[in-house]
């Protein structure tokens, strides 16, 4: 994974932090199958609406982006303090989000290539 990082707002609640940095293992797990050079991933934590983090509800949310796209999830402590097949899965469809989007901007870009050939033949 080229880079990870962890808001600021994160690292005040220590023990979310933790579990995001713990969990980063799983990120990279799962992009030593795939292409990763290019991949980054940011953890936060989603609060209420005031701002404050909830002690009821806190969850964390990953941004993994490349240069054609990005994805998130979010996951419960709970969740990452015992990650079992739930949130592997969870890990799984990040990259196949990512990938998808990369294959969409390749697409996009492959059809626009297709036309200006075709309109530099005619």
């Amino acid at each position: 994974m080229k880079s990870v990082s962890y808001s600021e707002r994160l690292k005040q609640d220590k023990k979310l932090y933790n579990l995001a940095e713990r969990s980063t293992h799983l990120l990279e797990y799962e992009a030593s199958k795939l292409i990763e050079d290019e991949v980054s991933s940011e953890w936060d934590v989603i609060t209420n609406n005031n701002g404050s983090s909830s002690p009821l509800l806190p969850h964390l949310v990953v941004r993994m982006s490349d240069p054609d796209g990005w994805v998130t999830e979010e996951f419960s402590p709970q969740e990452l303090e015992r990650p079992d097949r739930w949130v592997f899965m969870k890990i799984r469809d990040l990259w196949t989000g990512l990938l998808r989007e990369k294959s969409n901007r390749l697409q996009e870009a492959r059809r626009a290539w297709e036309k200006t050939v075709v309109t530099d033949e005619n």
